[in-house]
């Protein structure tokens, strides 16, 4: 069973939309119909569990969608037609504050630290053959060499500047700790 992210049918939309309501405040999705008498009893109820990596998953005439993005389908009657990005990255958190929609290059800039980081900031790297630390930024599948720097926190500063620049709101988490080693 693989889940709806493809274009939906004006018939499928219209069954959702006529089937759930979105609460845009606690990001629960609430069934405010039922298919038969016999699934009665879920109406009123939220849908959708915890699966696929983190994401609310929900069922709706034996297909599976993500949660996020009927939420998103819910609030503005429309299908989303790029990614629904989780701002604060928590993939079970469909807050109407906390989604936006986004292309793939945005949604990639929205990510943690890699805990393998030895910078402890993305895009930041300590060059032993210069004995000097290398900020560099993607954008839009282009690398972008910013310099190298004798200190960590210049090349941070360099690095999240070029983000903020680049990516604006989508710049996501730059650093892993709360001060540059």
């Amino acid at each position: 069973m693989s889940t709806r992210t493809a274009t939906l049918t004006e018939e499928e939309i219209a069954s959702i939309l006529q089937t759930f309501r979105y609460d845009r405040e606690s990001g629960e999705i609430i069934r405010i119909a039922a298919a038969d008498p016999q699934h009665q009893w879920l109406v009123g109820k939220p849908c959708g569990c915890k699966a696929n990596g983190g994401y609310i998953l929900m069922l709706h005439r034996g297909k599976s969608y993500l949660a996020h993005r009927v939420a998103f389908l819910l609030e503005t009657g429309e299908w989303p037609k790029g990614i629904v990005d989780h701002i604060n990255r928590v993939k079970s958190d469909n807050r109407w504050c906390n989604l936006r929609l986004c292309d793939h290059s945005q949604s990639s800039q929205n990510v943690a630290v890699a805990k393998n980081n030895k910078s402890g900031a993305r895009g930041v790297r300590y060059c032993n053959k210069r004995r000097r630390w290398i900020a560099m930024i993607a954008h839009r599948g282009e690398k972008h060499w910013l310099g190298s720097f004798k200190g960590l926190a210049d090349a941070v500063k360099a690095r999240s500047d070029a983000s903020e620049c680049l990516h604006k709101e989508f710049a996501g988490e730059l650093v892993k700790f709360t001060e540059a080693k």
